[in-house]
């Protein structure tokens, strides 16, 4: 009997990419960027990197990204650290087996995959990881979790670093279509062999934080470059802007054109370089990483007041394993979310089943959304997806609800992820 795309993902161990696949592989990847601009820069000698045994630490600024570090980085095949629910992909996903992609959960110890990548370097692997986890929500750095740096210094490779400016203005999170405009992908030798042996793992975070730093919407305020593409720039910008910050409503933004609107009359115009150019003197913002980060400071306040409560109907998902597509998932049921200080708590239908499932808060560092629409995480072995019935576009606040209660679980990780946001 043929064997499902989940099946045969459960039984797969990574190798080494296969040499003529991963020409495949490029040649795919390059055909998907056809008509795109970005520029390389190396800030080191290039000839004496080809062939040389690397880990690659990529930032993760656009969908694109994986795209743009391999196809900016020729000097070896690198098996990719590729999220689990990224490979059952129609068209490539066996392709990706055979280039060795090694598959990780989101937001959990996956166990496995750092057993892949330790079995793998001893065989002359190098690789390609996203420490983020995660595709930026507003342009900027997104939190790393330090457990990074131990792996990091565990492997005793050569640490290659990769950043970009544009990759976001290209690509933004709030709009699946694309824009076209400059981008850049800059790499640099973040550590040596000899710079692992001489630092301390919390060395080596502190030092990783001070390089790996990226903020498109303020670099652009700077140098001013247009996007243009299918819709303007404003286009799906409500998908993460949810509070005006006139009236203090929620949700009551829309977009029209090249604007951003809300019930009370405010209204801003987003320019070709994305800058917000309101209708009203006295509109606190001059950047849209700034009005989100306004929202994510609202929400924290919101979460730490006592007995907090959220509460929202929504329907259940998960992914479909027997066949392959893109973003394909299957309907289990539908029910009720609530969000308190303890628990992320589904009470609803399962196959046609009451049940009641409970994720604890310390367990989620977040709920990362698709397409403003849903939020999905992993827990345990299992992938979930939960789509709000009422308001579609209430999925970033669910994200930044769980991200800003799990601080309160986890000290650490409040004080790790405050300082990137502060940076």
């Amino acid at each position: 009997m043929k064997k499902t795309p989940g099946e045969i993902l459960a039984s797969y161990v990574p190798e080494l990419p296969d040499p003529f696949c991963a020409k495949l592989f490029r040649l795919i990847l390059r055909c998907d960027a056809f008509g795109k601009r970005a520029k390389f820069v190396y800030n080191f000698d290039k000839k004496a990197m080809k062939g040389r045994q690397v880990l690659i630490l990529a930032d993760h600024a656009s969908t694109d990204s994986y795209i743009w570090a391999v196809l900016g980085y020729p000097f070896v095949e690198p098996n990719v650290v590729m999220g689990y629910q990224n490979i059952l992909q129609k068209g490539i996903f066996r392709l990706l087996l055979k280039v060795g992609v090694i598959p990780k959960k989101l937001f959990i110890p996956d166990v496995s995959t750092v057993r892949s990548i330790l079995r793998l370097k001893k065989q002359g692997a190098s690789f390609l990881l996203f420490p983020e986890g995660i595709q930026s929500m507003d342009g900027s750095t997104m939190p790393t979790n330090p457990a990074t740096m131990q792996l990091v210094k565990k492997l005793g490779l050569d640490v290659v670093l990769v950043t970009s400016f544009g990759a976001y203005l290209n690509r933004p999170r709030f709009d699946s279509s694309y824009r076209h405009g400059p981008m850049e992908y800059r790499f640099d030798i973040l550590f040596t062999k000899e710079d692992l042996e001489k630092m301390t793992a919390d060395e080596l975070y502190e030092s990783y934080l001070a390089r790996f730093r990226y903020n498109d919407f303020l670099e652009n305020s700077r140098r001013g470059c247009v996007y243009k593409g299918r819709h303007k720039n404003a286009y799906g910008l409500d998908r993460i802007l949810f509070v005006c910050p006139k009236c203090g409503k929620e949700f009551s933004l829309s977009v029209g054109d090249d604007s951003v609107v809300c019930a009370c009359g405010s209204r801003v115009r987003v320019g070709g370089d994305y800058a917000l150019h309101p209708s009203e003197p006295g509109f606190p913002f001059k950047r849209i990483d700034e009005w989100f980060r306004y929202e994510r400071e609202l929400i924290r306040c919101e979460v730490s007041k006592d007995g907090f409560s959220f509460s929202y109907p929504a329907e259940y998902l998960t992914l479909d394993y027997e066949v392959l597509g893109n973003d394909r998932c299957v309907k289990l049921g539908e029910g009720t979310v609530t969000i308190d200080r303890g628990s992320f708590r589904y009470d609803g239908t399962k196959n046609g089943e009451t049940v009641s499932i409970s994720v604890p808060i310390s367990e989620m560092p977040s709920a990362p959304f698709v397409s403003g629409r849903a939020n999905e995480f992993f827990w345990g072995e299992e992938y979930y997806r939960f789509v709000p019935k009422e308001e579609k576009k209430l999925s970033v606040k669910i994200l930044l609800i769980v991200e800003e209660l799990h601080k309160l679980t986890d000290p650490v990780w409040k004080e790790y992820s405050d300082d990137v946001y502060s940076r």
